[in-house]
């Protein structure tokens, strides 16, 4: 009955333009270096900080390897995440709030990065602290300890994602699908994305997400 809805409502349409595929109009020049940006907002309470990395990368139909490659990075954000939340309940920071973070963009950047929220007066203070955070992260790695916390903690999202997928609502699972459409993604069942990452999370090692 819903297969028919479907059918009769949509099946007629037609594209507007004759645009096809996802290529961008313009690939920026590289450059090697640090590239500083600041912007002043005098009625902003509180200042935000960030190191990142922007990479124009060409445009790939997801994979499995690809599924399972974001979930290295994952880990990796996570213990870095770890790292920065205890040194702001230790009282350490001088930031109040901050995030590791790592994603495609709009289908062709890839980015990485550390930001943070701080004081106006504390930005330079704050900027030295992200900047070492993600310097020993990137020189030393990550110990094992922390490796293990952030693979229960993915296992365990993993599972309780399959528990609770026979109660998800409809429009949950339709915006799923509109996100895996507009994002050229595999549409896959919390059952098979368990299945695909839970062995790769498993096996994860201090080398492999450094």
């Amino acid at each position: 009955q819903v297969e028919g809805m479907i059918r009769k409502r949509f099946s007629g349409l037609k594209p507007r333009t004759g645009l096809q595929g996802m290529r961008p109009d313009a690939v920026w020049p590289s450059h090697k270096g640090n590239k500083a940006f600041y912007y002043h907002e005098p009625e902003a309470p509180s200042t935000d900080i960030a190191i990142q990395t922007l990479i124009y990368s060409p445009y790939r139909d997801q994979t499995v390897s690809m599924l399972q490659e974001k979930a290295v990075l994952q880990a990796a954000n996570a213990m870095l995440q770890h790292r920065i939340s205890r040194m702001i309940s230790s009282g350490e920071a001088e930031f109040t709030q901050a995030s590791a973070y790592s994603g495609t963009y709009l289908h062709f950047i890839d980015g990485a990065g550390i930001s943070a929220t701080c004081k106006p007066d504390q930005w330079e203070t704050c900027l030295g602290q992200i900047e070492q955070v993600m310097r020993q992260a990137l020189v030393f790695g990550f110990t094992q300890k922390e490796l293990d916390r952030v693979k229960a903690e993915m296992t365990t999202m993993l599972e309780q994602a399959v528990e609770l997928s026979g109660s998800r609502k409809s429009n949950q699972i339709s915006r799923q699908i509109l996100s895996a459409v507009n994002n050229r993604k595999m549409l896959l069942s919390e059952r098979q994305r368990a299945e695909l990452l839970s062995p790769v999370i498993e096996s994860l090692t201090p080398d492999q997400v450094h």
